[in-house]
């Protein structure tokens, strides 16, 4: 086996892997969701967000704004946040 097919080989098996999300609920614009990875001395702990949109160049991607402070705008992966 050369080295093309052992890479042929290598991309067909990892092109298999199932792959897993953490968030299993699908997110829209207009929830409201908490950042999962969130402790105790973050300043922002106990903030609540509300998904804005999603990142035009990846949509696993939500751009969103602090609840109470909708000046500041954050962007996480979807994986990490949680409906409320």
């Amino acid at each position: 086996m050369n080295f093309d097919d052992e890479a042929k080989e290598i991309i067909l098996t990892l092109q298999k892997a199932e792959v897993h999300r953490r968030n299993k609920e699908k997110l829209h614009v207009g929830d409201i969701v908490r950042w999962t990875y969130e402790w105790i001395g973050d300043p922002d702990h106990g903030q609540l967000y509300a998904i804005l949109g999603f990142n035009s160049e990846n949509i696993d991607i939500a751009v969103t704004c602090l609840l109470g402070n909708y000046s500041q705008i954050r962007e996480f992966h979807v994986s990490q946040l949680t409906k409320v």
